[in-house]
């Protein structure tokens, strides 16, 4: 469970917007952040505009911002303390899996707290290995919530100095 609501939530890698809008509707009072490369961004706020009614009369609660990964330092308005990340199915080639934990773990600077709620189609052993060894090396713990064959829900959280939170399944 992530516990208190989240106030702040960011969505990487938004694409279409129906995760990060999913949680706008869960979480009513949250401020929700969808972020993706410039290029999708016109549909992403033509989403959230097409989904004004479920999302309340707050026009500025559910924005989108670009957000590119690769382009380090990360902009810094980016890394306000988000209570919960979101990223769904944002990993499938190699060269993605480490700007995305670095994006993870500028985000986690700022709240060490932070939840992230990842899911992961496995596409490739090569990129199984780099994500979740990427993980361990970051000192990110890690929890499968669901599973198929091949799609998994992970939670993922800093690792904390105590041995009972040190699940890496």
């Amino acid at each position: 469970t992530l516990g208190n609501p989240p106030s702040r939530i960011i969505e990487l890698g938004a694409g279409c917007g129906l995760v990060g809008i999913a949680a706008a509707c869960l979480y009513p009072t949250a401020s929700v952040t969808l972020t993706d490369l410039p290029a999708a961004l016109p549909a992403l706020r033509a989403n959230i505009e097409r989904n004004r009614a479920v999302l309340g009369p707050d026009t500025g609660r559910v924005r989108a911002m670009a957000l590119d990964w690769t382009a380090q330092p990360l902009n810094i308005e980016h890394t306000s303390p988000y209570d919960l990340v979101l990223a769904s199915d944002v990993i499938w080639l190699v060269d993605l899996v480490d700007p995305f934990l670095d994006t993870l773990q500028h985000i986690a600077r700022a709240n060490p707290m932070c939840v992230t709620l990842m899911t992961y189609q496995s596409r490739s052993k090569i990129v199984d290995r780099r994500l979740f060894a990427g993980l361990e090396s970051r000192k990110f713990a890690w929890a499968s919530v669901e599973t198929s064959k091949k799609v998994g829900v992970f939670r993922i959280t800093l690792r904390t100095a105590s041995p009972l939170s040190d699940s890496t399944t």
